[in-house]
């Protein structure tokens, strides 16, 4: 069995960054703990992955909504006021002001992704969504 610096080497070449390398790692270390505590944030440990994970984001204008062992729904800000909601087959499923983004995570709208699944955002797990202050400022902090 290889360890994890030697994986991590052999790796290298399929990422742009050593940094977009850390967070793909985040992110499959946050799906491995979510299934394996079935959802339970303990301790507010999976909180706390994800809201670094999010922080390290590469791209700030994009943070996803749902992330189970990968993004399942993704907000992308296109200005201060418009945002493009992803799927995880990448399709775009609408564009939202800002009100509809919070109607959505207030659970007043679903969506339906491009499969036809549909999401009420408060019907799922919190280990698998960003922090409130991270949405909160994500929806609500000015393009740079």
């Amino acid at each position: 069995m290889e360890n994890l610096l030697k994986r991590i080497e052999k790796e290298a070449g399929k990422y742009r960054s050593a940094s977009e390398q850390a967070l793909d790692h985040l992110q499959m270390a946050h799906a491995v703990l979510l299934e394996e505590y079935y959802g339970n944030d303990h301790h507010g440990f999976l909180t706390n992955l994800k809201s670094m994970i999010n922080t390290l984001s590469i791209n700030p204008s994009e943070l996803e909504l749902l992330n189970y062992e990968g993004p399942v729904l993704k907000l992308v800000k296109m200005t201060d006021n418009k945002f493009h909601m992803i799927d995880q087959w990448k399709e775009e499923l609408s564009v939202l002001n800002r009100s509809q983004v919070l109607a959505f995570v207030t659970g007043e709208t679903q969506v339906i992704d491009s499969r036809g699944n549909k999401y009420r955002y408060p019907e799922h797990a919190a280990a698998a969504k960003p922090t409130c202050e991270t949405l909160n400022n994500f929806i609500y902090e000015k393009n740079s």
